[in-house]
């Protein structure tokens, strides 16, 4: 579970394993979408079960104010897991934080673990392969997310 996989970080220290999130692949117009959403005012956030200390890097790199994620202490090895099951809830308690109702809010995920949270955004879109077949989520797979961001202003 997270708290082995967080002992096996914990001798390489966090700059070492962070020194490694540079080589990974992104989603193909993350950076324009995000950039597009941020220049039209809106607010984003990441929401991911993955560590906390790379969503964060992600975060900085999009631009993203908001982050949920699983916590790893790095001087305890204590983890605060963050669960699929944590996502929509999340997501609620932000949209009631931030005075926003559903319909000024869009989310997108690519597991179906995504699911509730993209039925708990005013409109959700799923990345995923297989189509989800769920009421309110618009299935778009594989998409740029850049052509996403396009889609959810209006343009």
């Amino acid at each position: 579970g997270p708290a082995e996989i967080g002992s096996w970080y914990l001798p390489l220290g966090r700059a070492a394993v962070e020194s490694h999130l540079a080589n990974l692949t992104i989603a193909p117009g993350a950076d324009e979408g995000c950039e597009l959403l941020r220049e039209a005012g809106i607010d984003l956030g990441l929401v991911s079960v993955t560590w906390k200390f790379a969503v964060e890097l992600f975060a900085a790199r999009f631009g993203a104010s908001s982050v949920a994620a699983t916590g790893l202490d790095w001087k305890t090895g204590e983890v605060d897991r963050f669960g699929p099951d944590d996502k929509a809830p999340w997501l609620m308690a932000y949209m009631t934080t931030h005075g926003l109702d559903a319909i000024k809010v869009a989310a997108v995920g690519d597991s179906p673990a995504d699911l509730a949270m993209l039925r708990a955004a005013g409109v959700g879109y799923y990345v995923g392969e297989a189509d989800p077949d769920v009421e309110g989520v618009v299935h778009r797979p594989s998409a740029d997310i850049g052509e996403l961001a396009a889609e959810i202003l209006g343009l």
